[in-house]
């Protein structure tokens, strides 16, 4: 074996640590962060000092109740888009251009209009067929 594989290599220092100058930009930046904790300060102090007990036992059965319907909604929406992840990939990935075409459009449709929107048309919406969900037992 050569020395070269036996001997080892000097220790060099380390590069001497760089100063990072105080530019508008950092200025900025930092003074932001300071205004944002600032009012992220009242904003806690302002509930802290405006937090009354008898309203929060009076309302915090309703709030456990909204909190519930929450989790379900979650729970509700990541089963059907994990349902429907799968056959829309493969609809895309497809050979046929008619297919792909399709399930470009549905992603493109949901993906493309804000989900207020499209609450809002569910929400309200799903009324103008009352009659119809009656009908079939579901409203």
């Amino acid at each position: 074996m050569s020395d070269v594989a036996t001997s080892l290599i000097e220790a060099r220092k380390p590069p001497a640590e760089a100063v990072r100058k105080w530019t508008i930009a950092r200025i900025a930046g930092w003074l932001m962060c300071l205004v944002w904790s600032a009012l992220g300060l009242a904003l806690v102090w302002s509930l802290y000092s405006s937090f009354d007990i008898d309203i929060f036992t009076r309302y915090f059965p309703r709030m456990m109740e909204g909190l519930l319907v929450t989790a379900q909604l979650v729970v509700f929406s990541i089963v059907i888009g994990g349902l429907l992840a799968l056959p829309l990939a493969m609809a895309r990935l497809s050979g046929n251009w008619f297919i792909s075409t399709l399930a470009f459009g549905y992603v493109y449709l949901f993906r493309g209009t804000p989900l207020l929107c499209q609450v809002f048309l569910l929400y309200y919406g799903a009324g103008q067929f009352a009659d119809e969900f009656r009908a079939m037992g579901l409203w």
